[in-house]
């Protein structure tokens, strides 16, 4: 079944789709991703073996789970609706999937929706290519129905101070005429964002791009042997985003083992977030980290708007979104908050028993015995990639209200490893940081200090 995604009337969507050769793409690409635009020059394709270039504004859902939309004129459309019927024959490998793609500007998020919180799975920046496994393997293996969604910019998104106050939502409301309801909680606040900054669309000039690769890449990509070298190149970089899912029964027979020898019991929702933590630690998900630029979202737009319609007072507009953490490079903290649950363990998980507060007393216990274990070499984890990242990084136990034990560090000391709290984009005479915001109570701070800022 089709589907149509129309815009709000008093905004103009500037979503676009359009051919490029390769001429065109390689000076894109070639910044960005300078690995995969030497072997296509060496490929020498032909004018006739165009790509497409797209552009989706801030918070456009490319993919809803059930088909993936192109630009079409004023709206976004799969391909059975698509006024352009040459895209059928196309993107056929695709079908109703996301088809294979680099993104070339801005980000983009891959992310599942539960109804009461977004998850997010993957963030793609410049130069990462996308949707490779599923299109790339000639004798298809079983793969499970899609659950995830796609967004242009971040959707794992909200702000730390509160901005559940009507009275300044209607305020705004009437400032932007918008007519969306004001975000209750955390998971409403990306849709939300969305709405005021395409109010502002006059303003903004975000939008995240990509290049898609049509079936007459595709085809010789898969079979002809020329092309081969394109192919062994996708597959390895495939293969290396596998490596954690691959190895991950390993990663959990040592924590396991730990647990075991030092006679842990975590509980069952504790123990799938502190592996989820590694993961987080590691790359492999997505954590949440301060905005201080527009690589996820038009933040300078969203802070305005923050200040001046919605009129916040004293508090800065720290926003909060998902992105991948680099153990080694990455000169950021990265967060896991018990108030934005990412990992899927909290899905089922029965009602509390105890407070935010012990459980990450819990996770500073677990955590400590699990480093000490691999430092020990009792694992055999000393010489992997987990014992490398556990070497390099600092885990920060945090939560606005004060800890009787003192094992749990108060929100107000993040000033000490994370400066970005303070970052905004608009002259603004708020000075005061959030410290009581929801995401500060009850979450848990990785950096490595010495990529730090």
């Amino acid at each position: 079944m089709g589907s149509t995604l129309t815009p709000n009337p008093n905004h103009q969507a500037r979503n676009s789709l359009k051919k490029i050769k390769w001429d065109q793409a390689r000076k894109i690409l070639q910044d960005i991703n300078p690995a995969i635009t030497q072997i296509i020059d060496q490929l020498n394709p032909s004018d006739n073996m165009y790509l497409y270039q797209v552009h989706y504004d801030y918070g456009e859902i490319i993919d809803n789970g059930i088909q993936f939309h192109f630009p079409d004129k004023t709206s976004l459309n799969c391909l059975s609706h698509h006024s352009d019927r040459q895209l059928a024959t196309d993107f056929e490998y695709a079908g109703n999937y996301i088809p294979i793609g680099i993104t070339t500007e801005k980000s983009m998020e891959l992310f599942i929706d539960t109804g009461s919180c977004i998850i997010p799975s993957q963030i793609f920046t410049p130069g990462d290519i996308f949707a490779l496994s599923l299109h790339l393997e000639k004798n298809k293996s079983v793969h499970p129905t899609p659950v995830t969604q796609m967004s242009s910019g971040s959707r794992s998104c909200f702000a730390l101070p509160n901005i559940n106050d009507s009275v300044h939502y209607m305020q705004l409301k009437r400032k932007l005429q918008i007519k969306s309801p004001h975000p209750s909680s955390l998971y409403e606040q990306g849709t939300f964002f969305k709405h005021i900054v395409k109010a502002k669309s006059h303003e903004s000039t975000w939008q995240s791009s990509a290049i898609l690769f049509p079936q007459s890449w595709v085809n010789r990509i898969k079979n002809d042997l020329s092309w081969q070298p394109l192919y062994c190149h996708l597959i390895e970089s495939a293969w290396l985003k596998s490596s954690y899912q691959r190895n991950k029964i390993f990663y959990d027979y040592s924590f396991n083992l730990v647990t075991t020898e030092r006679n842990l019991r975590p509980n069952p929702y504790l123990a799938e977030t502190f592996k989820y933590i590694l993961a987080m630690a590691l790359g492999q998900f997505p954590g949440l980290r301060v905005a201080i630029d527009e690589s996820a979202m038009p933040l300078s737009i969203i802070q305005d708007c923050l200040l001046n319609d919605y009129a916040l007072k004293h508090y800065i507009p720290t926003i909060i979104h998902a992105d991948c953490f680099d153990f080694q490079q990455s000169n950021f903290t990265t967060y896991y908050s018990f108030q934005y649950p990412t990992v899927l363990a909290s899905l089922n998980r029965a009602k509390r028993l105890t407070t935010t507060l012990h459980d990450l007393r819990e996770l500073k216990h677990i955590y400590s015995h699990y480093r000490d274990a691999v430092q020990q070499e009792t694992t055999g984890m000393h010489n992997t990639v987990i014992g490398e990242m556990l070497e390099s990084v600092n885990l920060h136990f945090l939560h606005s209200k004060k800890d009787i034990h003192n094992e749990v560090d108060l929100s107000n000391t993040i000033d000490a490893f994370d400066p970005n709290f303070f970052h905004c984009e608009i002259s603004t005479s708020n000075d005061k940081l959030a410290y009581s915001g929801a995401f500060l109570r009850g979450c848990v701070g990785i950096n490595n200090p010495s990529s730090a800022n």
